[in-house]
């Protein structure tokens, strides 16, 4: 039986903008992240361990934007999201979600997935919730594992 403590995913953010002007301001994005922080897993629960947090997107003038995220930053895929143990090989399978049924994974095999999100005030914050689940019934071993992700905010 296997005990897995303190995952966590780091959302790393990449705002990408092209030079465009509304009503003589310059539109650009920030975004803040919370990391997704999955608890203790338990490798024989026939359930996934799910997940949730947000991000949290502010534009300089009103915009219509699309969210998407990048490939794992430890497998190098959008289909197949790994975790990575601290000091061990071992690594924990797990997905990025757009809607609270984890059913549509935040990215696909080909290209990003992204999700438009309406920001339409000036200097109006957004948070956008974000789902992960981590499949059951994987053996690893005890101990942190993480991965890093980054978010992409285009026009």
């Amino acid at each position: 039986m296997s005990l897995v403590r303190a995952l966590s995913l780091a959302l790393l953010c990449l705002v990408s903008w092209p030079a465009h002007a509304l009503l003589g301001l310059e539109m650009g994005c920030s975004v803040s992240t919370r990391p997704l922080q999955f608890g203790s897993y338990e490798a024989t629960s026939a359930q996934p361990l799910k997940t949730s947090s947000s991000l949290n997107v502010r534009c300089l003038a009103g915009a219509l934007v699309n969210v998407s995220f990048g490939p794992s930053e430890t497998s190098g895929s959008i289909a197949t999201r790994k975790m990575k143990h601290t000091s061990k090989a071992d690594t924990l399978s797990y997905n990025i979600y757009s809607d609270s049924s984890y059913s549509r994974v935040w990215g696909t095999v080909a290209s990003r997935q992204s999700v438009p999100v309406v920001l339409s005030l000036l200097l109006l914050g957004r948070d956008i919730p974000v789902f992960a689940s981590i499949a059951p019934g994987q053996d690893v071993s005890g101990g942190q594992y993480h991965d890093g992700v980054t978010v992409y905010i285009e026009p």
